[in-house]
């Protein structure tokens, strides 16, 4: 019978175990539908994941938001608003935004370069102004809407006006209800935890939220990133600026 000492047991076991979460990493990754996200880098090239890595969609956007049927709405460094057709993305005659966040075709959110807050009932529908005014918001799979204003104080729709909420934040996303993840002025992470918020470790600008769990975003280098239990781990392959993620249909991670 052969016998090993504790050393080689203790290697064999890091090794067991350092193979077993790289497995499960890539198989995580892999679980993410292709479609399911898009970004775009600093250069403001347009990417989408193909299922395991990231391809490019030609174009040029400085902001990307995903619907929970999978169409594609963006905003160039024009503030010009664009939809993705299948196979290119098109111009929106009407409207200019310098952020936008979309729900479906007929709930369409967004803020302008005087951070008034617009929203849509879809692409021939033109905008109608909200009351308020926020730098940046999001909607969630479910139409909740949050956002914060140019003093990082965070709003959340009541269906007829945005309040006040606790808390500071430069910027959030909103999966559902809320299950809201957001990012304050040091690049901490935090997310919302009964009527508070709950801090996590890391550092990242930019932050995306899905309906199933899965949280992506990105650091002040663009390095990409994703939730792995309460924690997020490097991803590593690509580099964003920002990143969004489908609302609903896709496979949780881990």
């Amino acid at each position: 019978m052969i016998k090993f000492s504790a050393w080689q047991i203790r290697c064999n076991r890091r090794l067991l175990i350092a193979t077993v979460m790289c497995h499960l990493h890539l198989v995580s990754l892999r679980a993410q539908n292709a479609g399911d996200m898009w970004g775009v880098n600093s250069s403001n090239q347009i990417f989408r994941w193909s299922g395991s890595g990231w391809e490019q969609i030609p174009g040029e956007l400085k902001y990307i938001s995903i619907e929970t049927d999978g169409a594609v709405w963006g905003v160039n460094s024009s503030d010009q608003i664009f939809r993705w057709t299948g196979n290119a993305f098109r111009l929106v005659p009407n409207g200019a935004l310098k952020q936008i966040a979309v729900r479906n075709g007929t709930d369409l959110w967004g803020v302008n370069a005087n951070n008034d807050i617009f929203r849509s009932a879809g692409a021939g529908a033109g905008w109608t102004q909200v009351r308020g005014a926020l730098k940046y918001v999001s909607v969630g799979g479910d139409g909740t809407v949050w956002g914060v204003n140019g003093h990082d104080e965070i709003y959340r729709w009541s269906g007829r006006e945005f309040t006040r909420a606790n808390g500071a934040l430069k910027v959030l996303s909103v999966a559902v209800g809320n299950n809201v993840w957001g990012i304050n002025s040091g690049n901490q992470i935090f997310r919302r935890s009964g009527t508070g918020w709950e801090q996590l470790p890391g550092e990242l600008k930019e932050i995306a939220a899905g309906a199933n769990g899965a949280v992506w975003g990105v650091n002040s280098s663009d390095q990409i990133y994703r939730l792995a239990g309460n924690r997020f781990v490097l991803v590593p392959n690509g580099a964003l600026k920002q990143i969004t993620i489908r609302k609903t249909n896709s496979v949780p991670f881990d």
